[in-house]
């Protein structure tokens, strides 16, 4: 597994991992045989094939959403998280 971030100082970089979990995560399934490509995306909006290329600036861009999420969504996200880490928005149960 594969991290895959954008650091200004230094470009494109990638880490790489033993285990992930998505906790709280609902992910769709994938649209294609997981096991028929060289790799896959995992975003937020679910799993994309990748052929292990060198990741570019335009990749990021069409896979990463925080990019173009309105800023409603974004200023709604933050004031829940907000809201429960001080208490102010009960938790769910089993959340």
């Amino acid at each position: 597994m594969f991290h895959a971030y954008y650091n200004c100082d230094e470009g494109i970089n990638d880490d790489e991992y033993a285990y992930i979990h998505f906790q709280r995560r609902p992910l769709p399934a994938p649209a294609f045989d997981p096991f028929a490509v060289n790799g896959f995306f995992i975003t937020p909006d679910g799993f994309f094939p990748y052929n292990r290329e060198p990741l570019t600036h335009e990749d990021f861009a069409r896979y990463n959403r925080e990019h173009w999420r309105p800023r409603e969504e974004n200023l709604r996200t933050l004031r829940r998280g907000i809201g429960k880490r001080l208490g102010l928005i009960p938790r769910e149960i089993g959340q």
